[in-house]
Parts: C-alpha cells; sequence; structure tokens
C-alpha cells in the first residue's frame, strides 16, 4: 500500500528533517517561526529522538513568542510519550487500533499474528486522562475530554472532526 500522500512521502521528509537538523547545527534556526516549522517537520519523523526534537522545538518556538507553538508541544510531547510506550496526557494522538497494538509490542515476534493486530478504528489509548486537566489543556490550545471523544467517534465513522479548540485558540 502506498502512503498517504504519495509514494515518495517518506524519503521526502526525511530530506527535509536532514535539512532542518543541519539548519539547526549550524545555528541558523533563529526565530520563533523557525522553531515552529522545525518542530512541526520532526513531529512527523519515524522514532522517538525525532519527536522529543520535536517538542524541544516546539518549545523554544513558545518561548521566542509564538503562542500558536502550544498546541504542537503538547502533540509532539504526546507523541513522544506513545512511542516510547508510555500514556500520551494530552490526548491529541489518534491513532489505528492495529497500529498501536503493534507499536506497543514491538518486540513480540509474533505480534503480527494476533488477531488485534487486525483491529478496525482508531483510538487514544494508551492515555493516561487524569494528570493533565482541563484547564491545562486549554492553556495548551488541545481540545477538552469531551471534544475528543467527538473527534474520535467521527473519526471512526470516517467524518472530519468536529471538536472545537478553547477559547482564544486558531484552528
Amino acid at each position: 500500500m502506498l502512503p498517504k500522500y504519495g509514494p515518495d512521502v517518506n524519503s521526502r521528509d526525511a530530506s527535509r528533517r536532514a535539512e532542518a537538523r543541519l539548519l539547526l547545527e549550524v545555528g541558523e534556526l533563529k526565530t520563533a517561526q523557525d522553531f515552529h516549522d522545525a518542530a512541526f517537520i520532526f513531529q512527523h519523523g519515524h522514532s522517538p529522538q525525532d519527536y522529543l526534537l520535536a517538542h524541544i522545538l516546539a518549545v523554544e518556538a513558545i518561548v521566542k513568542g509564538d503562542a500558536s507553538s502550544k498546541w504542537l508541544a503538547a502533540a509532539t510531547l504526546d507523541r513522544y510519550l506513545q512511542a516510547v510506550g508510555q500514556k500520551q496526557v494530552f490526548g491529541t494522538q489518534y491513532s489505528s487500533k492495529s497500529y498501536m497494538y503493534l507499536m506497543l509490542r514491538r518486540d513480540d515476534p509474533n505480534a503480527a499474528n494476533s488477531p488485534e493486530a487486525q483491529q478496525k478504528g482508531n483510538t487514544q489509548e494508551p492515555y493516561d486522562r487524569t494528570l493533565v486537566p482541563e484547564s491545562l489543556r486549554a492553556e495548551f490550545c488541545v481540545a477538552d475530554q469531551a471534544a475528543q471523544a467527538t473527534n474520535l467517534s467521527d473519526l471512526n465513522a470516517g467524518k472530519p472532526f468536529t471538536g472545537t479548540l478553547p477559547p482564544g485558540c486558531n484552528d
């Protein structure tokens, strides 16, 4: 099966990450927008290190004055946590059930043969819904848990997300 965005999306993404890494290493990332853009590039990486670097870059964008990077900081943290087998804490990640099953059992050579590896639908699990209160979720421009439940239901029904962002946050 071809990737959603064409057969060469992985190579294009790898090239963008290499270019962003070089710019970072030589000190060419200067502005909040530079760090925000680099964070998005690494958020779409393939390793926990990519997601952790994305989180660090998003935090630097916030420090440099880009409040719109708050959601990105939350999303990169969630993606990193799930990539290392921990529960996400903001609820920004919606993954296929089969992908999450296999990711959480990546050391099990028989996992792909399990019926659970063929599950349909999407999930936010693993997700610690109690660590981050709704007020802090709102500060990071993350939808509240009720909107997330609607998003997940809509996603599983083949509909676009309909949840709303907290007041003061832009789409």
